[in-house]
């Protein structure tokens, strides 16, 4: 295979005598999960020029960017990015960008990871006057860069419907439990449902039986799922739900409450209609996303995911209270 070739402006630390980089000649090694010993050399010839033969892989090259003087290759085998680093003694170090580069699945490379959070009940009118403002960076940033598209639902008919029809990609009318109270044919009666009964398949479930490893944190309004590859918590602290607070694996919620304790708010539908209660449970609401976040932080650091989707329901609660 031809090799690549890029070549790049030498920045004015790279004429400091015996840099590595004015070296004729630094070849490095590297290993490859299922793939061949690759080599990457680097040339300087008085042009500046970069060189890459890394075993099929199409590369593009850098010049060098990090303030210890190492460079940073960036190259593709197909559609999955693997990041090299040069460093000033010649050592080379390469990771690629996914957690796992291959799976045990006839070495098919694995798509690059997906985080999604949901944002309960949040008021997106607010959230885009702010965003145009300046005062949510974050979010005008997404808005700017990002696609964003409003969705048709059941919310003002059925409300509880909203979450499991956007997890299961199914219509409400065929969920076995579409309202809190419903009429049981078999006694005639109305009778009390919890989302236990909702009856339908997630799509972390489908995920997983695909081989990914999905991390489901506190999603509002869905019971917890015991075919999971990975972990699932429910209830820790979405409001209004009455899926049963628990965990698969069963024990990560005991270790949860271990080292966050409860969720600060509980049920925020309690709150006395009063100015000391309302910055009361604004206290405890801000604490709550918080701990949100910081839970959230914690499980993606600890976990292998290819999934992770998280939960933070404060917003839901802001909305009955402060607006």
């Amino acid at each position: 295979m031809a090799l690549p070739v890029a070549r790049a402006r030498r920045p004015p630390w790279l004429w400091t005598p015996k840099r590595i980089f004015s070296c004729v000649q630094k070849p490095f090694t590297t290993t490859w999960v299922g793939e061949p010993r690759s080599t990457a050399t680097q040339y300087d010839g008085g042009n500046d020029t970069w060189v890459l033969d890394l075993n099929n892989y199409v590369a593009q090259v850098q010049q060098p960017i990090n303030a210890d003087g190492s460079s940073v290759f960036n190259a593709k085998r197909g559609v999955v990015p693997v990041k090299f680093t040069l460093n000033l003694n010649g050592m080379a170090t390469s990771r690629s960008w996914e957690r796992k580069t291959l799976t045990g699945n006839g070495g098919a490379w694995r798509p690059p990871r997906q985080l999604l959070i949901i944002l309960d009940a949040m008021e997106w009118a607010l959230v885009s006057e702010w965003a145009r403002a300046g005062k949510l960076p974050a979010f005008h940033r997404l808005l700017e860069e990002g696609a964003r598209a409003e969705l048709a639902s059941t919310a003002a008919q059925l409300p509880d419907t909203v979450w499991a029809a956007i997890y299961s990609g199914t219509n409400p009318a065929k969920f076995a439990k579409y309202f809190y109270v419903q009429y049981d044919a078999a006694s005639g009666d109305l009778q009390m449902l919890n989302d236990d009964a909702i009856g339908a398949t997630p799509f972390w479930d489908q995920l997983s039986a695909a081989g990914r490893r999905v991390c489901v944190l506190d999603v509002p309004k869905f019971p917890v799922s015991r075919e999971i590859n990975g972990f699932h918590v429910t209830n820790w602290g979405s409001h209004a739900t009455s899926a049963k607070r628990a965990s698969q694996p069963p024990g990560l919620l005991d270790e949860i409450n271990k080292r966050f304790g409860k969720h600060p708010v509980g049920d925020c539908d309690a709150t006395d209609e009063n100015p000391r209660s309302w910055r009361r449970l604004r206290q405890h609401l801000l604490a709550g996303i918080e701990l949100h976040g910081e839970m959230c932080r914690l499980m993606m650091d600890r976990e292998d995911w290819d999934v992770f989707f998280a939960g933070f329901s404060e917003t839901h609660c802001v909305g009955h209270h402060f607006w």
